[in-house]
């Protein structure tokens, strides 16, 4: 099959990491994307895709453009990575007579409180004329369905882990918390210093730095964090590849997978809990235990199906103790569960690889 993934940025971790995994299972794979936005793509493996269809920051007619580009090398199916979601629209303008697949990273009309009518009339659009649809969890899924009318096909596919570390244990790996007795958590992700973004972790950072943890951070920007830097015992490092990134945190004893609990959007707060970042798998195959908040429900929901880290009601509950007192088990169990998470997104995948056969079976029949 032949599939080219879209993307109205620069590639993000759910795309490369969704391509690698199905490129191992022998998808033919493309690539659109646009030259612009934050380089997490930087250091991964490209060859993976066949061509790569490259836009400008502001391509005029780029949605003929890509549809161009796919009938010119026999495009079976356009998997669409949202967000922004204009340039989905545009593609479905052109009238192309090959399915899309809107894959939902975020529903941004209940995330963002400025959402202009133009934005929210392209979701609409791309949800309810998408040929099928990809959601991150069950939440997502439900309430896009409250939102919209929708009724293609779709599928449930979390965050996964980058083929780059499958295999790779990270057991024997000094802990830095061997050395010096202290207990290092690792935050890795987007900080703001927007008081009410979910990514302000300020106050969170100095709850935990007074409980006597070491906090290192692994920003997607380079830039300074002088609101962070500011913090005792926090340890802001380079941004680096995410091949060099998993190697750098498995040295910490835990990573910390919760954002921003004092947001005054009711709103994005409760839409926020229903996450499931990337974050989770990546500590997981480092060999980090992950830490949340009940509260972010699907998150610890996981956490606990494979008893692979730690989940507290509120953050005054996190302490070196109760970090030591469990690390070896965690840990333990990674090792022994990381076969069984594998093989869970193993059953995920082969569902949208499913919806993909769908795709090009009701095409061939119309067509």
């Amino acid at each position: 099959m032949r599939i080219l993934f879209v993307i109205d940025s620069m590639p993000c971790h759910r795309f490369l990491k969704e391509a690698q995994a199905l490129s191992a299972k022998g998808i033919e794979l493309f690539m659109c994307y646009r030259d612009q936005g934050s380089i997490i793509a930087r250091g991964a493996d490209l060859s993976i895709f066949k061509k790569v269809l490259r836009l400008k920051k502001r391509e005029l007619l780029a949605g003929n453009k890509i549809a161009k580009f796919a009938k010119v090398n026999n495009i079976e199916i356009i998997h669409y990575h949202n967000y922004p979601d204009k340039l989905c629209y545009q593609i479905m303008k052109t009238k192309l007579k090959i399915p899309i697949i809107f894959d939902q990273h975020d529903l941004m009309s209940l995330q963002r409180t400025k959402f202009s009518n133009k934005k929210k009339h392209w979701e609409k659009y791309c949800l309810e004329h998408a040929d099928g649809s990809v959601f991150v969890s069950d939440f997502y899924q439900q309430r896009s369905f409250e939102l919209y009318d929708l009724a293609s096909p779709y599928v449930i596919l979390p965050n996964m882990i980058s083929q780059e570390v499958i295999g790779k244990e990270n057991s024997e790996t000094e802990k830095l918390s061997d050395k010096d007795g202290k207990v290092h958590l690792v935050w890795i992700g987007l900080i703001t210093k927007n008081k009410d973004h979910h990514r302000y972790m300020v106050k969170t950072f100095e709850i935990l730095t007074d409980q006597g943890f070491i906090i290192h951070i692994f920003p997607t920007r380079t830039k300074e964090y002088p609101h962070y830097s500011e913090i005792r015992n926090v340890h802001i490092h380079q941004q680096l590849s995410y091949k060099e990134m998993m190697k750098a945190i498995a040295v910490y004893d835990a990573g910390l997978a919760f954002f921003n609990p004092w947001m005054t959007d009711k709103k994005k707060s409760r839409l926020i809990k229903h996450a499931f970042p990337n974050k989770i798998n990546d500590y997981i195959f480092a060999g980090v235990p992950p830490i949340t908040l009940k509260s972010y429900i699907p998150m610890a929901k996981y956490i606990r199906k494979y008893n692979t880290g730690y989940t507290y009601s509120e953050i005054d509950e996190i302490t070196p103790d109760s970090i030591k007192e469990k690390l070896e088990i965690y840990q333990k169990n990674i090792s022994i569960n990381r076969k069984q998470i594998l093989a869970d997104i193993n059953v995920q995948l082969d569902k949208l690889i499913d919806l993909y056969k769908l795709l090009k079976g009701r095409n061939n029949e119309d067509t």
